[in-house]
Parts: C-alpha cells; structure tokens; sequence
C-alpha cells in the first residue's frame, strides 16, 4: 500500500524486490607496529687504552613511536547535501520521491518531474485529508524497501498509525459516489469524492447552478432535464464539469 491515496502518484507501481541496503564494511585494521621494536643487548669486549671491559649495554629503543591504528572508512558528503542524497531543506515530496527512485525505480523523466507532480496532487487534496497525506509520505520516505514492501504485503509495521489516521479522514483509494435526481422541474447531480470537494449542479425552471462545497462558481441555461437521469449526468458535465 505505498499509499492508499498516498499513492497520490505512482499508486498503480507494484513494490518490487530492491537493492540490498548497502552496509557499512568493518575494516577494522591490526594494530600497527610502526617500528616498535627492542633493541637486544649487546654484549661486547672493547679494549680502551689497553683495558678490555666486559660488560652488558642497556637494550636500546629505536624506530618512532607507534601510529595508532584507524578502522572503517570516513564519511564525507558534499556541502548542501545529505547522506541520503536529499538537500537539507528537502521537502515532504522531494523525500518521498527518493524513496520511491530507490526501491520502486523510476526513469531519469519520472525522477525529474516527481517532486513537482507530487505536490501538485497533493494541492488538489482538501485540507484535512492533504495534511494526513502528507503526515504518511514523511513516514514512508523514511522506510527501507524491505519495510516498505513489508507494508504492501498489508503487514504492520511502521506508518501504520499514520495510513489509519489518514484512512479516517480521505478514505482508501478514489471512491466517489456520482448521481442525482429530482423532478417537476427542479433537479440535481452531485459528486462526492473522498478527499476532495463535493460538486452539484442544481436546476431549476430558470437555470443550472454550480457549486464546490456548496460555494457557487457559475450557472448556465436551464433545459427540460430533470427528469431523465443520462440527460441530467451530460447537463452536470457540459455545464458544471462534473464527470465521472
């Protein structure tokens, strides 16, 4: 379920098996020996004016002082970017849309314009159910492919607060209940879809008005349509643009 309506773009891709996550590599090298050697006593005869001594040297260090050893390898990103690849003020959808490159796949035109298509879906959500979307994508961009793929099997796991939350106020997927009827004159068609605003048109004997969540937006011509519902449907759409 990469999303119920989070699916706001690329719902219809099936989650695929992805790259492994890249792990980490021990190196953890030895211990150094940067010339950490004794040196052995020595034991020598030396004659000095005619003297012959005997004698043991005090052992003697040599070589330089032992370099600590260093283990794994150095992470380094450039300015302005994130281990992830994602700029530091990345939005919502810029993370998402890196998530879905990574473990869905996308071609280099579809990585290019994500970004700019997700948020224009999202604009077209009411306010309540945009916020809950969005709440959810935040959640999913941070998953790995294995969790996400976990979550299109419909096991639990995590952002299953956030689909539920979401769920109670967009519903799943773009259910829409579309009809209307009426009589003696007076008639209306309506179309109601989870997360977006409710269209009618309404008809009278002196006109067809349009509304969006009961704000009017503009009216035509009334026409003898009332009672004939395939009549009324293409009245809806010709004057009000609302289709199935």
């Amino acid at each position: 379920m990469i999303i119920d309506r989070i699916a706001i773009i690329l719902t219809a891709l099936l989650i695929g098996a992805c790259p492994g996550e890249k792990n980490d590599t021990d190196a953890t090298a030895g211990p150094t020996t940067g010339g950490d050697e004794t040196g052995t006593a020595s034991e020598s005869a030396s004659s000095t004016d005619g003297a012959s001594t005997d004698g043991t040297s005090e052992p003697t260090t040599t070589g330089s002082p032992t370099t600590p050893a260093t283990s794994g390898e150095s992470d380094s990103t450039s300015p302005g970017e994130t281990s992830t690849g994602e700029p530091p003020d990345a939005t919502v959808c810029q993370k998402y849309c890196v998530m879905l490159a990574k473990c869905v796949g996308l071609t280099p035109e579809e990585a290019a314009s994500c970004p700019e298509d997700c948020e224009a879906e999202l604009a077209e959500l009411a306010g309540e159910c945009r916020a809950a979307a969005t709440a959810t994508m935040a959640c999913h961009a941070g998953l790995t492919c294995q969790q996400l793929e976990d979550l299109e099997q419909g096991e639990e796991g995590p952002c299953t607060d956030e689909a539920i939350a979401q769920e109670d106020v967009c519903g799943f997927g773009n259910t829409c209940s579309i009809g209307g009827g009426g009589g003696d004159g007076m008639c209306e068609w309506s179309r109601e879809c989870a997360g977006e605003p409710t269209m009618t048109m309404r008809c009278d004997e002196a006109a067809c008005e349009c509304f969006e969540d009961e704000v009017k937006f503009g009216e035509c011509a009334s026409e003898p349509v009332c009672d004939d519902p395939d009549l009324l449907e293409a009245k809806a759409l010709s004057c009000c643009g609302i289709g199935a």
